[in-house]
């Protein structure tokens, strides 16, 4: 979705920033869970999972949709601000 949403010499950038992302949430969250759990006792697991599930929910409603395009022209860097990230 995001090489559909970007102009074309954003998408390396993008999708770069994306997986660092991703694999630096990979590496805190686990860390971090540990130590909650560690110092409060292992019942505060599945409260914190499922505060994470909640939070991964909002974010995917949070993405925005695609704007209408005609055929052989790319949406504008204005029309991706302007979309509307709340339906």
């Amino acid at each position: 979705m995001l090489t559909k949403i970007l102009p074309s010499h954003l998408h390396v950038t993008a999708i770069g920033i994306g997986s660092a992302l991703g694999a630096g949430g990979s590496t805190v969250f686990p860390i971090a869970a540990g130590e909650i759990a560690n110092s409060r006792g292992i019942t505060t697991i599945p409260p914190l999972l499922l505060g994470m599930f909640a939070a991964e929910l909002v974010l995917l409603c949070w993405l925005p949709g695609l704007p209408a395009k005609t055929p052989g022209r790319q949406a504008s860097l204005e029309e991706i601000i302007s979309l509307q990230f709340w339906r």
